[in-house]
């Protein structure tokens, strides 16, 4: 087997709570991506931008929620999924 660029995953998210954690334009589009599959959105960004508002008002389908603050473990607690738009340290210590 040849090595892959991204690992195709299929989760079925409808109705199920996913948490988003970090800013900027990674955060936007992944929040974006699950709501756009059902799941109630919850994004720790502690520098919300424009783009994460306007989602927030119109979500493709699904919600989402913009806390404001960068996340902290117990955030992670009971979510079906969680996806980081992370760098460096902190980027490691979600992944732990």
């Amino acid at each position: 087997m040849s090595p892959l660029a991204v690992l195709p995953v299929f989760f079925d998210l409808r109705g199920k709570r996913v948490v988003v954690a970090g800013d900027g334009d990674g955060a936007v589009w992944k929040a974006e991506l699950l709501a756009a599959a059902g799941a109630s959105v919850e994004v720790y960004s502690a520098e919300p931008s424009a783009e994460l508002s306007a989602l927030q008002k119109a979500p493709p389908a699904g919600c989402v929620l913009i806390v404001s603050r960068g996340w902290r473990a117990d955030d992670l607690k009971g979510a079906a999924c969680a996806i980081g738009a992370l760098e460096g340290e902190e980027a490691q210590a979600f992944a732990v």
